[in-house]
């Protein structure tokens, strides 16, 4: 099973904005060779807790082979073990040329781990796709300062006004069924004000669905404030 630079990434916005982020390419085209998986990102905004989140992910089916998540850096690492065992070192220069080594020694292990690769990433994006996951992915969006915002819209090829909708539309599958009642009341609670001002927003029309009135418009101000204030209720960093 082949994974995809796309739908990685598509995975991983599914919890925050991503800042940067390499993928290995599936294979070598010029050599006409599988290549050894790996995928390094940062988020503009990482939400406490994520990384336990990515961890557990990674963790919790059988897989082909050994994986390694770490959170250690500036940028996380998600990468088959073997490349940091005796055959490969932590510095970029010599997991590399591991990389590289092992892909022209041992394609039935590169096979391996580019299956396991789309799985643990489909089982990322499933698990960002939750609906208590996608209002709090929409909250720290919304929470974002304006250029973080408009970069985000970017990075998604949405428009500003997509915001609103994809927040309305995680609110439609909330709250998750595994929840209980308490937590239900309690999310409703912290999202109602957020709901409202976004109402407000809607009516006021068209110029404040611009990147010109995320920058200005007092109305985008008072929603972050919302979305913070929203946050710190539901036990988050704004």
């Amino acid at each position: 099973m082949a994974y995809s630079s796309a739908r990685i990434l598509e995975a991983l916005g599914t919890f925050a904005p991503v800042a940067w982020v390499r993928i290995s390419a599936n294979k070598n085209d010029f050599e006409g060779r599988l290549q050894i998986p790996y995928a390094s990102w940062r988020f503009a905004t990482p939400r406490e807790g994520l990384a336990e989140v990515f961890r557990e992910l990674v963790s919790r089916d059988p897989r082909r082979i050994a994986w390694t998540f770490d959170d250690s850096r500036r940028n996380w690492l998600l990468t088959p073990t073997r490349l940091l065992s005796d055959e490969g070192r932590a510095n970029d220069s010599d997991y590399l040329d591991t990389a590289v080594r092992i892909s022209r020694t041992d394609q039935r292990f590169c096979a391996e781990a580019a299956a396991d690769m789309a799985d643990i990433f489909e089982s990322i994006h499933s698990r960002g796709k939750d609906s208590h996951e996608r209002v709090l992915h929409m909250l720290h969006v919304l929470a974002l300062d304006a250029q973080r915002q408009i970069d985000y819209a970017r990075q998604m090829r949405a428009t500003i006004g997509s915001l609103a909708l994809r927040f309305h539309d995680a609110l439609r599958s909330a709250p998750a069924a595994s929840m209980t009642d308490e937590s239900r009341n309690r999310l409703a609670a912290a999202l109602s004000p957020v709901e409202e001002q976004l109402r407000r927003m809607t009516e006021t029309g068209a110029p404040l669905w611009k990147e010109s009135g995320v920058r200005t418009a007092p109305e985008w101000a008072a929603l972050r404030e919302r979305a913070r204030k929203a946050l710190i209720e539901l036990g988050c960093e704004p």
